[in-house]
């Protein structure tokens, strides 16, 4: 009994493994990473998102461009990066926006009014433009910086009420050079090390502007483009910049940028290299788990049949000596028996043999009384 107790606890344990690694590869393979309705999602959510993919370094960045959105008073900047995967063996293609903002203000904090921000979809376009509004932002009171992705199928449907023009860069990526290889990953990666290293919002310094300048040189000096030479743009662009007191801002110094390149070669992204071989190291575990459990499960039920042969086995020779006793017991009885008739077989002659005497003592005593 308590082994089969053991063999039941075994296949619970499998089902419940199956099901946790049926819902995990659901989760990872089935939702489509870029809808058709735009969906925002954190640079962190996505950095740890991409590497559940199995195919996720086949998701390819084709260009990468730089937009600004006009309003009134302030202007926003985005990167857009279209993509080019597989979706079901079919070449697919799909978009991202990576901006920068402030979080919304909460419920209880006065912003501006709807008709100001209803022409901007972003969550992240509205911050900012909170940012911009308000008085309380300015060079000398930082604050945290919220870094935002928004997916999907089109690049159109993320260009939706917003008040762009054409973009003002533009860099095709090589896709035949090794530098493309898992280029949306290295592209989420640097949008996270920019953030990671200016993590507050400035008007005047760290702002729109300057993330999508930074991630834009960023991710062209990392990669090659499609004119074949390697010759990354040495100089940022800052055209069309909002003045504040007679200066551009979101200028980038040479220096910032030559550092970003150097730490994401030496820290950021070997780290997420190790993250994706935890990932398949956790994967692969987890199937040696699975397998270790179905092979302790058949032992579980191997020993299990087992113990029922056995007992069987016992139960059968149990009912076997039982079976052999009576029989040995019936057979003394009827020796018994068979002792007995003899006997009775015995007394019954006998008993005849009495008479016959008993007849011939009769006869001569009427003999004798005869003669006499």
């Amino acid at each position: 009994m308590p082994h089969l107790l053991f063999a039941l606890w075994i296949r619970t344990r499998l089902v419940l493994h199956r099901l946790r690694l049926v819902m995990t590869d659901s989760a990872h393979q089935h939702l489509p990473l870029f809808p058709e309705n735009p969906r925002p999602c954190s640079l962190d959510m996505l950095i740890d998102y991409l590497p559940r993919l199995t195919d996720h370094t086949d998701i390819q960045v084709t260009c990468l461009e730089q937009y600004k959105e006009y309003s009134n008073p302030a202007q926003h900047e985005f990167v857009l990066a279209r993509v080019r995967y597989k979706l079901s063996g079919k070449d697919t293609q799909g978009a991202l926006i990576l901006e920068r903002g402030i979080q919304p203000p909460t419920s209880h904090e006065r912003s501006l009014s709807d008709s100001d921000l209803g022409s901007i979809p972003s969550r992240s376009s509205q911050s900012v433009q909170s940012a911009l509004h308000a008085s309380s932002v300015s060079s000398s009171n930082p604050i945290p910086a919220f870094g935002e992705a928004i997916l999907a199928a089109r690049a159109e449907s993320l260009l939706v009420g917003r008040n762009v023009g054409p973009p003002f860069r533009t860099f095709h990526v090589d896709g035949g050079h090794e530098s493309a290889t898992d280029s949306l990953m290295k592209l989420v990666a640097m949008a996270r090390l920019v953030h990671e290293e200016f993590p507050h919002y400035q008007v005047h310094k760290t702002q729109c502007y300057f993330f999508g300048s930074l991630l834009y040189e960023l991710f062209t000096r990392v990669l090659r483009d499609t004119t074949k030479k390697f010759l990354p743009n040495l100089k940022p662009k800052v055209m069309g910049r909002v003045a504040f007191f007679r200066s551009k801002i979101g200028q980038l110094p040479e220096s910032v940028i030559i550092h970003l390149v150097e730490l994401f070669h030496s820290k950021a992204w070997p780290e997420v290299e190790q993250m994706v071989l935890e990932q398949k190291a956790s994967l692969l575990a987890s199937a040696r788990i699975l397998m270790a459990e179905e092979h302790a499960q058949e032992l579980a039920c191997e020993r299990a049949r087992a113990e029922e042969r056995c007992a069987q086995v016992l139960a059968n020779e149990r009912i076997q000596a039982e079976e052999q006793h009576i029989q040995d017991l019936a057979n003394e009885c009827t020796r018994e028996e068979e002792h007995i008739r003899a006997a009775e077989e015995r007394l019954a002659q006998l008993t005849r043999e009495m008479e016959q005497m008993k007849e011939q003592m009769a006869q001569m005593s009427a003999r004798i009384a005869r003669s006499g």
